[in-house]
């Protein structure tokens, strides 16, 4: 039986691994679109409660958002039992919005300011 002696050209497995790292590359660079401050960037912090605007209750799991509308913003955090929220972000100024399942939604600007931490209180109204 005759076997073929198989050999690879030096340019094929140059481009081969071109590709591979053109590849590898665009993997890594897909996430950086939805960048989260880190220690070393200019960012603060948003902490604040949601409350039952008709006797002060806590709402427990309120959805807070980045931007005015529930269903299309992005959900950045949710309230614990107490009613507590905290997230941090870019130095900027953004609109946040507090939202429950009874509740009419909230909306607020906010000043970001770096390495501080703003108070934002909501009281929601229920629907």
């Amino acid at each position: 039986m005759r076997t073929k002696n198989l050999t690879i050209e030096p340019l094929y497995l140059f481009l081969l691994s071109i590709g591979v790292f053109l590849f590898c590359l665009l993997l890594s660079l897909e996430g950086c679109h939805k960048k989260v401050p880190n220690a070393g960037e200019k960012s603060g912090s948003v902490e604040g409660y949601v409350l039952d605007s008709a006797d002060s209750n806590s709402i427990s799991g309120a959805g807070i958002f980045g931007g005015t509308e529930p269903d299309s913003a992005l959900l950045i955090t949710r309230t614990d039992s107490t009613g507590y929220y905290r997230f941090a972000d870019f130095a900027t100024i953004r609109k946040i919005t507090a939202s429950a399942d009874v509740y009419k939604p909230q909306t607020k600007t906010i000043t970001i300011k770096w390495n501080q931490v703003e108070r934002l209180d909501f009281l929601l109204e229920r629907k």
